[in-house]
């Protein structure tokens, strides 16, 4: 073969390999996921018949400085935390019976408000989501809110999404053995 034989050959692998690599971007066919997504696409169904309990707009003095509440809002609001993450959830799981109380304590910095109600979501692979959509940040200040829901004890917590303007936020979740109190 001669170089000029070599070099079209070269050239033909090359698109191949780049065409590949291209398409497996796309969407991970044997998950079915696309490249960022943290969970496959399911289906799922609005879930009815539950108790949640919905509060925003808190203000962080309804936590006082040196309770387990408190001290994680002073942690979330340090100026060297809001930049590693989107926001902050604090959760806490209480069994009683064959019922479990998921209560959740959202932390964004920059001040948002609601574009819908929250809602609880069911699929048959992840279980239960619960889904909170808040405006785009305001450069300033904070929002807390505040989101219980009892559900049969079985499988895992909801997972809280938080959808700002309709893209997903990247969250950082404790979960407390302390209860978390309503607030005033």
């Amino acid at each position: 073969m001669t170089k000029k034989h070599w070099l079209t050959v070269a050239l033909l692998a090359l698109a191949c390999i780049l065409a590949v690599l291209g398409v497996s971007k796309l969407v991970d066919y044997a998950t079915g996921m696309k490249p960022g997504e943290t969970y496959a696409p399911e289906e799922t169904v609005l879930v009815d018949g539950h108790t949640l309990t919905y509060r925003a707009s808190l203000p962080t003095d309804a936590y006082a400085p040196g309770t387990p509440v408190g001290d994680w809002i002073v942690g979330c609001s340090a100026p060297d935390r809001n930049e590693q993450v989107d926001g902050y959830v604090l959760r806490h799981d209480m069994t009683a019976g064959d019922m479990t109380t998921y209560t959740y304590l959202v932390y964004l910095p920059g001040e948002t408000t609601d574009t819908a109600a929250p809602a609880l979501f069911e699929g048959e692979t992840y279980g239960y989501r619960l889904d909170l959509c808040r405006t785009a940040p305001t450069d300033s200040g904070y929002s807390l809110s505040r989101i219980e829901v009892t559900l049969p004890t079985e499988g895992e917590a909801p997972r809280l999404r938080v959808l700002v303007d309709g893209d997903t936020l990247g969250l950082l979740v404790t979960v407390s053995d302390t209860p978390i109190p309503a607030g005033t």
